[in-house]
């Protein structure tokens, strides 16, 4: 079985991309959980305590949940404007020996045994090859054969975690 996809991403994409990579690991969790105090500690001690100090954990009860998100929408934006790697569509072959990328006149065969982790969000299959490596196939790409790359993926991937959605 081959599955084949041609990807372009746009700003939307990208920044999909970029909040799930962010928001889903420790520093995103730990982030989120000091927006979350920080709201406590507001509510908490609301009038109890010095201008400069709520003004403080207001800023830091929004550097997450708001104002990172911001930060991020306009670096899609850039990084869509700015490198060549989005302006020129992707390639995508899925089969038993792994995934070869192609783009423009470069391509390279990433075996599943190089494939450390599958995941997807709602626009997309992130494929890492690395920590802060990913490959982005957007499922609109993959049309109907999303469910054999769920199905190809589960059964030669040996990366520690393997969840298609």
């Amino acid at each position: 079985m081959e599955i084949k996809a041609s990807v372009q991403l746009n700003k939307k994409q990208v920044f999909n991309f970029l909040m799930h990579h962010t928001y889903f690991s420790f520093m995103g969790y730990i982030g989120i959980l000091i927006s979350i105090c920080a709201v406590g500690a507001i509510v908490m001690t609301w009038g109890k305590m010095p201008l400069e100090n709520e003004i403080l954990l207001f800023l830091a009860a929004l550097l997450f949940t708001v104002i990172q998100p911001l930060m991020l929408y306009v670096r899609s934006g850039r990084q869509i404007q700015s490198s060549e790697a989005f302006r020129i569509p992707m390639q995508y072959e899925f089969s038993s020996q792994g995934m070869y990328v192609v783009q423009g006149n470069d391509g390279k065969l990433f075996r599943w045994d190089e494939i450390t982790k599958i995941t997807s969000t709602s626009m997309s299959v992130l494929v890492y090859t690395g920590k802060n490596h990913a490959f982005v196939i957007t499922k609109e790409a993959l049309g109907t054969k999303l469910d054999d790359l769920r199905t190809l993926a589960k059964k030669y991937a040996t990366a520690s975690y393997v969840k298609v959605k």
